[in-house]
């Protein structure tokens, strides 16, 4: 590959690019994303949940009785460890109910009325109103399961709770011969309730926005892994090869701008008469949905090319038959070039593809240029044909837009005038084969894309950047070659 860079070295001299080059079409490691929780999942979460707290109110219930038998408090009567017993019941039936949460249902707000009954009941019975404080493991409990409003609404209910059973109290005072004092530390619990409740419903809020976020970026992982196999399985079907005896010399080179969607499109079909097509084609865009036209523009040109050999007729026929198919956000671009080696002429008809370049061994250049509107992009084309003469000896050289947006160096240079220094080296008696041309025309685009520095900060295809990136384009290219007939 060292000639072309020394072609292109006197136009852009202080643009170094690296010799380095990778495979024509690489394939990114495949990587496994982790899956998105699944209701099995979720079902877990709400079981570790209730379990954790069945073990809490395990714990407590066990200090409340070893308390009641070590401190031979009186405040445990009769009545609160009749108490303690049907909580304990109550509490191994909630946790055999977590091991079977399908069988038995939505438990959280039973739990919720159970617990909050239990510690009202536990507060009457001993009369120990420094117990509310258990109210808060209920208010937050409540305000992780149903978010805010769950916590506020449990703080109210505590609160009610609370206040009933203090009014009785203060009701019973005077006559007893004394008055009841409603205690400071019990009016700041009863408003740090509300605040608990807000404050833990909001955190479990953020909490599962933040899930939520989680399982988004998981699914979407997931789709892009989807849309990788589905491209990986597609790209090798894209691409068409000469399978049949031809006079002439093809070179095919292929590489993607992205690991799927690829759009580029090459072909070299037979044709009645001993005559060979040549097709290249871009499809707009670089997403799997550009990709999945390729297909319709391979089978449809290979179906409709024997029957109409003429490509202004082909042209037609295949406009007709896609346009439907492509939708109106994508379209096809389609050069088709027909050589006829008895008459020795090329004929082409051009669908706003960049114009290939017809090589001749002896005399200039010339470029296939369009000669209608690119397929789709109008309900209607008027393809017109050209032809001129294909001797042995000369080249045509097909690519893409891709390989000299990649030479342009940034906008900089032009990148079409830096395809035509690559083109001598395709005809005479040194001139490289067409698939060795090929390749190594497609090395270069990818090593100035993604190996010089320069090129990475500057290339801007005709656009203006805000930041320093690179955009790329697929790079296709076709080159067939007319040898000369060997002397005997």
């Amino acid at each position: 590959m060292s000639f072309w860079f020394q072609v292109l070295a006197p136009v852009h001299e202080n643009v170094p690019v690296s010799t380095e080059t990778g495979p024509l079409v690489s394939a990114p490691a495949r990587t496994t994303p982790n899956k998105p929780s699944s209701p099995a999942g979720l079902r877990d979460d709400i079981r570790d949940a209730e379990l954790l707290l069945a073990a809490f109110r395990t714990l407590l219930l066990v200090v409340l009785a070893i308390s009641a038998f070590v401190m031979r408090d009186a405040a445990f009567s009769v009545p609160a460890i009749a108490l303690m017993v049907v909580a304990g019941i109550y509490n191994i039936a909630m946790g055999v109910a977590c091991l079977f949460p399908a069988r038995f249902g939505v438990r959280r707000p039973i739990v919720l009325a159970m617990d909050t009954t239990l510690i009202t009941a536990w507060v009457h019975l001993s009369g120990r109103f420094e117990l509310v404080t258990l109210y808060f493991v209920v208010v937050v409990v409540a305000a992780m399961w149903f978010r805010v409003f769950g916590g506020v609404v449990a703080a109210a209910i505590c609160n009610f709770l609370f206040l009933f059973l203090w009014a009785r109290i203060a009701a019973e005072a005077p006559l007893l011969g004394r008055v009841e004092q409603f205690p400071f530390g019990m009016a700041v619990n009863s408003g740090l309730l509300f605040v608990i409740g807000c404050l833990a419903g909001y955190i479990s809020e953020a909490q599962e926005r933040e899930r939520n976020a989680r399982l988004e970026r998981e699914l979407l992982i997931a789709s892009f892994q989807n849309e990788f196999d589905v491209s990986g399985e597609l790209q090798p079907l894209l691409m068409g090869r000469p399978d049949f005896s031809t006079p002439f010399d093809f070179g095919f080179a292929v590489r993607s701008a992205r690991a799927v969607g690829g759009g580029d499109y090459l072909d070299v079909l037979p044709l009645p008469d001993g005559r060979v097509l040549c097709c290249i084609a871009d499809v707009s865009g670089k997403s799997v949905r550009a990709q999945a036209r390729v297909p319709l523009l391979k089978y449809s040109l290979r179906a409709l090319a024997p029957l109409y050999p003429d490509p202004v007729e082909l042209m037609t026929h295949l406009q007709t038959t896609l346009a439907p198919d492509l939708g109106p956000e994508l379209y096809i671009a389609l050069c088709l070039a027909v050589f006829d080696v008895p008459t020795k002429t090329i004929s082409w008809c051009n669908a706003g593809h960049i114009p290939p370049l017809l090589i001749p061994l002896n005399g200039e250049v010339l470029e296939l240029e369009a000669t209608c509107a690119p397929l789709g992009l109008w309900p209607e084309i008027e393809a017109q044909g050209k032809r001129s003469a294909f001797r042995p000896g000369d080249a045509l050289l097909m690519a893409t837009d891709g390989l000299s947006d990649a030479l342009s160096f940034g906008g900089e240079v032009d990148g079409e005038a830096q395809v035509r220094l690559l083109t001598p080296r395709l005809v005479g008696e040194n001139a490289v084969r067409a698939p060795e041309a090929a390749k190594k025309m497609v090395e270069l685009a990818e090593a100035a894309l993604e190996n010089n520095s320069f090129v990475a900060r500057h290339f801007t295809m005709g656009h203006e950047l805000t930041e320093p990136r690179a955009y790329t384009d697929d790079v296709a290219v076709l080159i067939a070659h007319f040898p000369i007939p060997s002397k005997p």
